[in-house]
């Protein structure tokens, strides 16, 4: 931060307790020794000590201190380069100003760099945080920053961009894990969260060869998602020293181990000592003095103590050896209970209580006790009904492994779809907050997590509050299965087979392979079975006689078929395989040393609720067997409705099941895919608007659906497991001829929705990416090679591509910013406009092109666009509450398709309040099954 006069000796950062310097040839060690011993001395006395102090000491080095506390009398948190890197800031830099194409819109902060701004990327509508430096930066930083960008961590700070002189990085909210440790020490619960996801994400930037070297608290941010790891500004790969000049130290001192502070050579072990100091402040809520000898007496359980410990080793060869190893250990002593800390249960005792006296809480609570005391009552049941603003998004209600609470996917009075739990000895329904747009929930084995689909990832979530934590790329997902040993077994894109991956988050392997011999195209609903090891799944096939029960297991390829069923399958003791029939939940004896059926199987209760489409009943047992949850019913059938722009509705036509309904070019017809009752199977449907006469198109035994329009009006393509995957053809509009094959998506997953170039020339197609577990958007020419290309291929999850009516923009939703949003995107340019501000799915333009429309949060929305040599769109704004309807995707509002004047819109609605489902919960439901008579074998 100063030149000493003609000494040649540049002090380019300090920090209380430690001097980093460039030294020259007229400092000699034993110099540079002193002076640090000096400062650290007292930089942290009261003004009049050190006063005392320095008036003793060495005139030089006096002089040398004075003019370091000048500048911060106090920045033990500061990393070593930090002032100079402050003083060097671009003074051009400041609101208003433009820095390539970011706008510059206030100062936030101040980093190892420099200067840190909020700043616009005029390309993208995203906010960014800008990190400046006056000098440009070398190639070696360059390289640097192309190898800190390859981090793609939910736990780490994205790097997007690197300027001559700036870094472009991801803007958080949240709060500092400084400012937090400042209000006092964190629960040991977080403490080892937070420590999990930080190893994780160290443990993913060594797997490259990055080494952070400046890991404190104020590079650590407390976020929605979990923690963020910030700043790899000192950030040095394996084998690289050009990074500093010779001998020099760059850090923060407080979070140094020995050998980073004798300026000797750092690995991923310097990390992992700064992580120990982290991990015993989050728990204490004090900094552990770096000269002073660790004692660990205050920190439990004792597990994690053990942990702390070997960070701390003063040699790094007696340290942990490995980040991911430390996650695992912490994951793991979160989970288990400390055995000096467990206190003895008290015995649950009968509940007799009158319901008027006590209320439908108390009754709850007392079939509950009476379940645990004696299993062997008279069976019981109960309903539960959720408030009158809570609608059921999904009839997936899955039942904690103690049977004491449950969860499921639901939205209120907000539009927004939320996870919610109930507990059986309580009437109230309780939001988990950070799980917007949860699907397909399912427990861990502790009944600690629940882990569920949203935003193209696998997450979890505890249920004390703490934020969600990604476990890995995940498109809605069918169903997943949490082991006692750790693993997760879950279908990750609609059409593929299992994948398996730690709960401790990484990446997932496949498990299981589809068998093209019996036309299989999904393997989904797994559920573990007790040993922890096999897992019974659906396969689900084109051909629903091929469609079954097998079970599988985590030490070997090979799968047993079980059960021909259209239902997922659920082990319940004392032996009983679940699944559903003909609407009727069935038991019948499952073997679990021979992995065989025997003996009849037996109605549980009749009239649950079932997609037979999906292979999918809806309900759920606890891990005793002691607790059945299930809904009871289908959904009702559906009415077309027309909304105006103000929301005012009018239904017509006869009732039935809608999807993806798309309203031909002309107006005077719609398409949509309805599934029969009878068989499961769906197929697309075509109705004259003028007489509301549905005609069947398809009528093969595959599922088809998610039709489109040419804009002609005289093809339709549509999505079709024919293959068996989900492949793309296309009809006549006038069911003449036979269904072409357009695509085969050969080595992907399966192709869904589609739009058509307005001359007919291409389709962009969704397509599965079974390589990052995402959705893509691809181009298909109709003429020529007709070789398809990828149009939006990345690790975010594309969807419902939507062509402007000339044919330059696409319109589609994606996962880019972490909640799904709307986005423009030029076909021939790399140009991209967000439009969407608060969430967005289903874009569909206006047919002269300047309005543009979507759901989000139960409503429709609004944006207009003016045209110039890119779209300029306005502030979106809400026109109507949508309807409850049946979903193909359960992110999605609801199907619902407009006019090319934008002013109707056709939605499938379902009867006012049908989404309000009720739950019926069974206790000691197997007794029914040996009142008949009958007895396991």
């Amino acid at each position: 931060m100063r030149l000493a006069d003609g000494q040649g000796v540049v002090i380019i950062g300090i920090a209380c307790g430690f001097v980093t310097i460039a030294q020259a040839q007229t400092m000699t060690p034993e110099s540079f020794r002193q002076l640090e011993e000096l400062y650290h001395a007292v930089c942290d006395l009261p003004a009049t000590e050190r006063r005392l102090l320095l008036e003793t000491a060495d005139p030089h080095l006096r002089d040398e201190v004075e003019a370091m506390l000048a500048v911060d009398g106090k920045v033990l948190d500061h990393p070593a380069w930090e002032g100079a890197a402050t003083l060097l800031a671009p003074a051009t830099v400041a609101p208003g100003s433009q820095l390539g194409p970011y706008k510059i819109e206030q100062q936030i902060g101040q980093g190892g760099m420099g200067l840190v701004f909020r700043a616009l990327d005029t390309r993208l509508g995203r906010h960014v945080a800008i990190k400046t430096s006056r000098e440009e930066f070398s190639e070696r930083f360059n390289r640097e920053a192309r190898a800190i960008a390859s981090l793609n961590h939910p736990h780490i700070c994205s790097l997007y961009d690197a300027g001559p002189n700036y870094l472009v990085m991801e803007l958080l909210e949240g709060e500092p894990l400084d400012t937090r440790i400042k209000k006092g020490p964190l629960p040991i619960g977080e403490t080892m969260r937070y420590g999990a996801q930080i190893a994780s994400a160290l443990a993913a930037a060594h797997a490259k060869g990055i080494i952070h070297r400046d890991l404190k608290p104020a590079n650590i941010m407390l976020t929605k998602s979990g923690v963020k790891v910030l700043d790899f500004g000192l950030a040095k790969s394996h084998g690289d020293d050009t990074l500093t000049a010779a001998n020099m130290v760059i850090g923060t001192p407080a979070y140094m181990p020995p050998e980073q502070r004798a300026g000797q050579a750092t690995d991923a072990r310097t990390d992992i000592y700064a992580l120990g100091l982290l991990l015993y402040e989050m728990a204490t809520g004090k900094r552990l003095p770096w000269d002073a000898l660790p004692s660990f007496d205050s920190l439990t359980p004792p597990r994690f103590a053990h942990i702390v410990a070997g960070c701390l080793a003063t040699e790094p060869s007696e340290r942990w050896q490995s980040a991911s190893d430390i996650s695992k250990q912490l994951e793991w002593t979160a989970r288990e209970p400390d055995p000096a800390r467990v206190e003895p249960r008290p015995k649950r005792s009968i509940l007799w209580v009158l319901a008027g006296a006590i209320g439908l809480t108390a009754v709850i609570g007392g079939l509950y006790a009476l379940r645990q005391q004696h299993p062997a009552q008279e069976p019981v049941s109960f309903t539960l009904q959720a408030p009158l603003d809570l609608n059921m998004r999904q009839e997936i209600a899955v039942v904690s492994p103690d049977g004491r609470a449950i969860a499921f996917s639901g939205s209120d009075s907000s539009g927004q779809n939320f996870l919610w739990v109930r507990t059986l000895e309580s009437i109230t329904f309780r939001k988990l907050a950070g799980t917007e747009e949860a699907s397909s929930p399912f427990w861990s084995p502790d009944g600690r997590f629940l882990a569920f689909f949203t935003g193209a990832k696998l997450k979890k979530v505890s249920l004390d509050g703490a934020p969600p934590q990604t476990i890995c790329n995940s498109t809605t997902g069918l169903g997943g299965t949490w082991s006692p040993f750790g693993d997760i077994v879950f279908n990750p894109i609609n059409r593929a087979p299992l994948m398996r991956v730690s709960s401790a988050g990484g990446t997932p392997q496949q498990l299981t392979t589809l068998d093209a011999s019996r036309l299989e195209n999904s393997h989904r609903w797994p559920s573990f079975l007790p040993d922890g090891r096999h897992f019974l799944f659906t396969a689900r096939a084109s051909l629903q006689e091929n469609t079954a029960i097998y079970v599988g297991s985590l030490d070997s390829k090979g799968t047993k078929r079980i059960l021909a069923a259209q239902s997922n399958g659920v082990y319940s003791p004392p032996g009983y395989l679940l699944f559903v029939r003909d609407g009727n939940l069935m038991a019948q004896f499952l073997d679990l040393n021979k992995l065989e059926l025997s003996g009849e199987a037996l109605p549980v209760t009749a009239g649950v609720s079932h997609a037979a489409a999906s292979a999918n009943g809806f309900f759920s047992v606890s891990a005793d067997g002691g607790t059945l949850v299930y809904v009871q019913g289908n959904l009702p059938l559906e009415r077309l409705t027309w909304f105006d722009r103000e929301g005012n509705a009018e239904p017509f036509g006869p009732d039935g099941q809608y999807l993806m309904q798309r309203i031909s070019p002309d107006g005077k017809r719609v398409v949509y895919t309805s599934t029969d009752s009878a068989t499961g199977n769906r197929d697309v449907w075509l109705m004259d608007l003028s007489t509301n006469v549905p005609t069947r198109l398809t009528t093969h035994p595959a599922n088809d659906g998610w039709p489109s329009w040419s804009a002609d009006g005289q093809w339709i393509a549509f999505a079709s497991d024919r293959m068996p995957r989900s492949s793309l053809y296309r009809m006549r509009a006038d069911g003449s001829g036979d269904p072409e094959l357009l695509l085969f998506p050969e080595g992907a997953g399966g192709v869904f929705d589609s739009d058509w170039s307005p001359d007919g020339r291409f389709l962009v197609y969704q397509l599965e990416n079974k390589k990052n577990l995402s959705e893509d958007l691809w181009l298909l020419p109709l003429t020529g090679d007709r070789k398809p290309r990828p149009l939006l291929a990345t690790d975010f999850d594309e969807r419902s591509p939507a062509i402007s009516p000339d044919g330059k923009w696409l319109a589609y939703s994606s996962t880019e910013s972490g909640a799904r949003e709307i986005y423009l995107r030029s076909m021939s340019l790399p140009v991209k406009v967000r439009v969407s501000i608060n969430g967005g799915t289903l874009p569909f333009w206006r047919g002269d092109g300047k309005e543009l429309f979507y759901a989000a949060a139960g409503s429709i929305h609004a944006a207009g666009i003016q045209w110039d040599q890119t779209p300029k769109v306005a502030l979106p704004t809400v026109l109507f509450r949508g309807c409850n309807s049946r979903r193909p995707d359960p992110t999605l509002t609801s199907s619902y398709h407009i006019t090319r004047d934008g002013k109707r819109f056709l939605f499938s609605c379902l009867p006012d309040g049908a989404g309000r489902r009720s739950l019926t919960v069974a206790i000691g439901w197997a007794q029914t099954l040996k009142r008949s008579g009958v007895r396991l074998p």
